[in-house]
């Protein structure tokens, strides 16, 4: 916590503080839908391109009261072990409090080879089993209290501190140093105001009506335990021996197939066996 002498100003995001919280903003929204990991990938690595290469998202450019607008569009396709995925990503920040740039829309371009949606190979694959997904959703968010931010995204908080005059000094200096805080001590950041338009693109991509719709998560809910690789096969009753069990079908094995497995396992050999076989030190001569 800051000392009685040091003081904390809440400076307004600048356009590195400001791209990098709307990255962050965009990558919980699509795991709280239920997005997978490389499709996430995907749109965030376009959205980190085209903020890093646009001149109004630099540290030297402070934006206050920014309000963010994201407006994403996406339609995935399975069938067999193929899987497509086509979207469409815009960014829109509102900057009421600069009359010079009141506005900045950035640029999104897509990677190589993904294509805008709807996806258009719909009749070459008429005829085999499909999976589709479609998401679509617009978020609103204001930047109200910029150091929230800073401390829920990692970045570090300027600190001013006066240090009083030394002997012989008339005035006192001010020093500037950087602090990061745990984001557990404060409050959470505000939810952003998301509007699922889902229904409205199916309609007017003219999408099946079975087409899959995402399944908003809670983050706030305990996630489920994780299902156990393995599933012990419960013996018979009848059965007395674990050995009388085939471990493929759950059942209870023949006379005949419990002899032909004691035969087979008294032939092979254990792994200490072959040790102390393969493994015996050698008699080394004196000379």
């Amino acid at each position: 916590m800051p000392l009685s002498r040091e003081t904390i100003p809440n400076f307004s995001l600048n356009g590195q503080e400001l791209a990098l919280y709307t990255r962050e903003l965009l990558s919980r929204t699509c795991k709280q839908r239920g997005w997978s990991g490389r499709h996430i990938e995907m749109v965030i690595g376009s959205l980190e391109r085209s903020l890093s290469n646009d001149w109004a998202f630099r540290q030297s450019y402070t934006y206050p009261d920014a309000e963010i607008k994201i407006s994403l569009r996406s339609h995935a396709m399975e069938f067999g072990n193929t899987e497509l995925f086509a979207f469409d990503l815009e960014a829109y920040f509102v900057f009421p409090a600069n009359s010079s740039f009141p506005n900045c829309k950035p640029f999104v371009r897509r990677p190589v080879g993904a294509s805008s949606p709807p996806i258009n190979r719909i009749d070459e694959l008429a005829g085999f089993p499909k999976t589709e997904i479609a998401d679509c959703f617009t978020l609103e968010v204001k930047c109200d209290n910029p150091n929230l931010i800073r401390v829920h995204c990692g970045l570090p908080i300027v600190i001013a501190e006066k240090v009083p005059p030394k002997h012989g000094d008339l005035f006192g200096t001010v020093q500037n140093h950087e602090i990061r805080y745990d984001p557990h001590d404060y409050e959470p950041l505000p939810e952003p105001q998301v509007t699922d338009n889902t229904e409205e693109y199916i309609e007017l991509w003219r999408l099946p009506t079975e087409t899959l719709r995402p399944e908003p998560r809670n983050p706030h809910q305990a996630q489920p335990p994780d299902v156990p690789l393995l599933t012990i096969v419960s013996p018979p009753p009848n059965a007395t021996d674990a050995s009388a069990i085939n471990p493929q079908t759950g059942t209870q094995n023949s006379p005949q197939d419990l002899e032909t497995t004691k035969e087979s396992k008294s032939t092979i050999l254990t792994p200490g066996e072959h040790t102390k076989e393969h493994t015996k030190p050698k008699k080394r001569s004196r000379w």
